[in-house]
């Protein structure tokens, strides 16, 4: 209805709030998955040393998959809790752990293929989930340097709005009343 309203009233302001209206939704799914995809980098250290922590404390896959899984809140936590969900209804634990990466995300794949490996043919799981635990830390300390690096950036404007102005204004005012009162003379 806005559309219309705005065609009538002018052809390039209803073209503007059409292509918004339809942006919008994009944007919105966009922003929603860089924000899950976070919140996965996030808590992927967390479930691998829990996951190593479990395994190293004796219990097998499936019982550190469980407890792991009741123990996160996060999307890899449910997505544990899941599995071993599907699991106790009569699947394999690997053809359950295989549909992770698309509920969960792609940065669940190398757990994934470390639990299934063990899983399968009964690899070592200890040394797999030290390495794959001392990468999702690198690769969350990454993420947060890069979310510093770009602080300044998004700091910039509101200097530029807030600041400057006001800085202009009480450097510049005196100069120019100033000036204005000695050309008056």
């Amino acid at each position: 209805m806005a559309i219309v309203i705005a065609v009538a009233v002018h052809p390039v302001v209803g073209v503007g709030i059409g292509l918004l209206v339809w942006i919008s939704p994009h944007r919105q799914r966009a922003r929603q998955q860089r924000r899950r995809q976070a919140e996965v980098l996030e808590e992927l250290p967390e479930a691998v040393d829990l996951l190593r922590l479990a395994i190293s404390s004796g219990l097998n896959i499936h019982q550190a998959v469980f407890a792991v899984g009741n123990r996160l809140g996060g999307p890899v936590g449910l997505g544990l809790a899941g599995a071993s969900w599907r699991v106790r209804t009569g699947m394999r634990l690997a053809d359950a752990l295989e549909t992770l990466p698309d509920s969960v995300g792609e940065p669940v794949r190398p757990l994934v293929r470390v639990l299934i490996d063990g899983d399968r043919y009964g690899t070592n799981l200890e040394p797999a989930l030290e390495q794959l635990a001392a990468d999702s830390r690198l690769l969350r300390r990454r993420r947060a340097e890069e979310l510093a690096r770009r602080l300044p950036l998004r700091l910039l404007l509101p200097l530029v709005i807030c600041i400057l102005p006001a800085f202009i204004l009480l450097t510049l005012a005196p100069v120019l009343a100033e000036t204005l009162a000695i050309l008056r003379q």
